[in-house]
């Protein structure tokens, strides 16, 4: 388990999360902000990844919304308790949030800010992926196809394949999904 540091506020990651086959990791958002780097996929699952808030989520993150509608860090808007978000960039870079082939589980996380021209940009689960997530919001994220076929707005679940007769299972329940983009 790891517990990031409340007086922070901001942790800012140096590099992508990769969760291996056959591990599982807890990330204790703990009211933080957790933001990515230059880096495509923010955090790739392919064991067991559980993000939770322990945070009592009534510290409130200042941010504000691009020209393209997602948010970032900033001295403007608010969003309360832990959240998982890029690094400020023009939308024509793209950042993703969590690609899962395993499984993932959130409770009482924000999910914000995520740009992807092919599919969900803060969620997408393989056909083998299994991602649930419970209270907390997933929202001010951008999906813009490259082609007419659009595949996903916010969160994506791949169909079942000849590897996987089941596909993806998504779970969200006490969710906000709200200000998402899709064109």
């Amino acid at each position: 388990t790891y517990k990031l540091n409340s007086s922070t506020k901001i942790v800012k990651l140096s590099g992508a999360i990769s969760i291996p086959s056959g591990r599982t990791v807890t990330i204790d958002l703990n009211g933080c902000i957790l933001q990515g780097g230059t880096f495509e996929t923010m955090i790739t699952v392919n064991g067991t990844l559980n993000i939770i808030d322990s945070s009592d989520r009534t510290y409130q993150h200042k941010g504000k919304l691009n020209g393209f509608g997602l948010w970032y860090p900033d001295a403007n808007g608010i969003l309360k308790g832990g959240t998982i978000c890029p690094t400020y960039t023009n939308v024509s870079t793209q950042r993703s949030g969590i690609l899962i082939s395993g499984k993932c589980n959130i409770e009482y996380a924000n999910l914000v800010g995520f740009y992807k021209t092919t599919v969900g940009p803060a969620v997408t689960a393989t056909s083998s992926g299994k991602f649930t997530m419970k209270g907390g919001q997933i929202s001010y994220n951008y999906c813009n196809p490259a082609s007419t076929e659009t595949r996903g707005g916010a969160v994506y679940g791949e169909p079942a394949n000849s590897n996987n007769p089941d596909g993806s299972l998504i779970d969200i329940s006490n969710t906000l999904l709200s200000n998402n983009k899709s064109e």
